[in-house]
């Protein structure tokens, strides 16, 4: 069972990425959740278990995506 969930954003690209949080939380003993990707919303992300069992979400937003892709997509998705 998931205690606590942590949400990081990640925006400096010179600092981190969400695939190197990624790479370094699983390399040191963390369980993917969900591994990264491009999400539709324009955000990379990715979401793994720390060894405690705490939820961590790692985002970088990468694009502005407008209302009607939105739209579109979520159309796609429940149809």
């Amino acid at each position: 069972m998931t205690q606590i969930a942590v949400h990081l954003v990640v925006d400096d690209p010179e600092v981190a990425d969400v695939d190197a949080v990624w790479d370094r939380a699983t390399a040191a003993g963390a369980t993917a959740f969900e591994p990264p990707h491009d999400a539709f919303r324009g955000d990379r992300t990715a979401q793994f278990l720390d060894p405690s069992g705490h939820r961590w979400a790692v985002n970088r937003h990468l694009r502005d995506v407008s209302a009607e892709e939105l739209a579109a997509h979520v159309a796609d998705s429940f149809a």
